[in-house]
């Protein structure tokens, strides 16, 4: 982690919509609701934005006798971000460059990152 930054860092993302957000960012997000319950491994960060090359390594959690299949969610560009997503692109803007360990996710929705010591920017 070296301090880069989005253009967007100390913004709170309220009333951002789907649409309003780079490529990476809309493509982990629909990552996050394909898992729908596990997790997603080694989200790498650089200025901000979630990497793909290493590809994440998505798990999935399947749970007998309950409905697994996610559902319908950021379907559209118009969508406006639920808190859990704006909470992840603030994390992503304070970290800049480095990455979540374990992102957990829960109902298509981020719900808790691991991160390495010394991953959060204060400044």
């Amino acid at each position: 982690m070296n301090g880069n930054r989005s253009q967007f860092f100390g913004r709170d993302y309220q009333g951002c919509r789907f649409g309003d957000l780079s490529p990476a960012r809309r493509r982990l997000l629909l990552l996050i609701q394909q898992v729908y319950f596990g997790r997603i491994a080694n989200i790498r960060i650089r200025k901000s934005e979630p990497l793909f090359e290493p590809a994440p390594i998505p798990a999935q959690d399947w749970k007998f006798s309950s409905e697994n299949a996610p559902r319908p969610g950021l379907n559209s560009s118009d969508v406006v971000l639920k808190a859990q997503h704006r909470d992840l692109l603030m994390l992503l803007d304070r970290i800049g460059d480095g990455e979540i360990a374990v992102l957990q996710v829960q109902h298509g929705m981020p719900f808790k990152a691991e991160l390495p010591p010394g991953s959060i920017v204060t400044q």
